[in-house]
């Protein structure tokens, strides 16, 4: 039987989809992990001569049984009570809403968002999608551009087509590497993916010549794509701003609330 060629047009690298998976997400779980509280202090349990079962039925669960509207306004009632009979002249307890992020767990947000714009795969992994910003290092809204003799500034916004490009120069609709200055994270970032591309496409191509081989090939894809997440959750460190997205309620296909990107010098902690 005569081997059937692979088409080399054709590019199906579903099989990284769960090697990215398995990558991935114990990372997240452990990032997400580092901003987990103690639910449940053994102090409480002592003071009150109470167990586990009997502490999260009297102090948690009526919180739990509130949706967020009407826990945030009884919390606040809380604080209020609280104030008049427990704190001191000084202090007073206050509630607020934080953000669940530091600089590992927003990095890998970011890294999701970036490997669903390589398009290598359909993405199983729920991830933000962003919103108005430069998909590489974070800018959200606008950037503030000069021309070169620095003669007036205008602030350029980013939009679905505009999301990585901040530089004064580039040919913003332009694919054409060329057209965009050095430093232009549209041209980093795309000629990353480029890179990436071309190096899955050559090992992708050893599959119609050492189909035998399929197993090692497949080893080799995945290597060289881990090697690149790796890389660019490296770079996601320096990223100083969270992800702006339109949040969605479970089960729900409409966006209802624009969740703001946050500077890391504006957050709580």
């Amino acid at each position: 039987m005569e081997k059937q060629k692979i088409d080399k047009k054709i590019r199906n690298f579903k099989m990284l989809a769960k090697p990215f998976e398995k990558w991935f997400l114990p990372k997240y779980e452990s990032a997400y992990k580092e901003f987990s509280y103690n639910t449940c202090p053994k102090e409480v349990l002592e003071a009150k001569n109470i167990d586990y079962k009997e502490f999260y039925l009297k102090y948690i669960q009526p919180f739990e049984e509130l949706d967020e509207n009407l826990l945030e306004l009884t919390l606040h009632a809380l604080c209020q009570s609280l104030k008049d009979n427990i704190s001191s002249k000084d202090f007073f307890f206050n509630i607020s809403k934080q953000y669940r992020v530091g600089r590992k767990l927003n990095a890998l947000q970011w890294l999701s968002a970036q490997v669903a714009d390589t398009q290598l795969f359909p993405m199983k992994i729920d991830y933000k999608k962003p919103y108005k910003q430069c998909l590489y290092c974070g800018m959200p809204n606008y950037y503030v551009k000069e021309n070169r003799e620095k003669t007036y500034r205008e602030k350029e916004y980013f939009t679905k087509q505009r999301k990585c490009c901040h530089k004064y120069y580039c040919i913003v609709s332009s694919t054409n590497l060329n057209d965009h200055e050095d430093g232009c994270h549209y041209k980093i970032w795309k000629q990353k993916k480029k890179n990436l591309r071309q190096r899955l496409n050559r090992t992708y191509d050893l599959l119609d010549i050492q189909p035998e081989n399929k197993r090692y090939i497949y080893k080799k894809l995945e290597k060289i794509f881990i090697e690149f997440c790796e890389e660019q959750l490296k770079e996601n460190l320096k990223i100083d701003y969270t992800i702006q997205y339109w949040a969605k309620m479970p089960d729900d296909t409409k966006p209802i609330q624009l969740i703001e990107a946050i500077h890391y010098k504006d957050l709580s902690f």
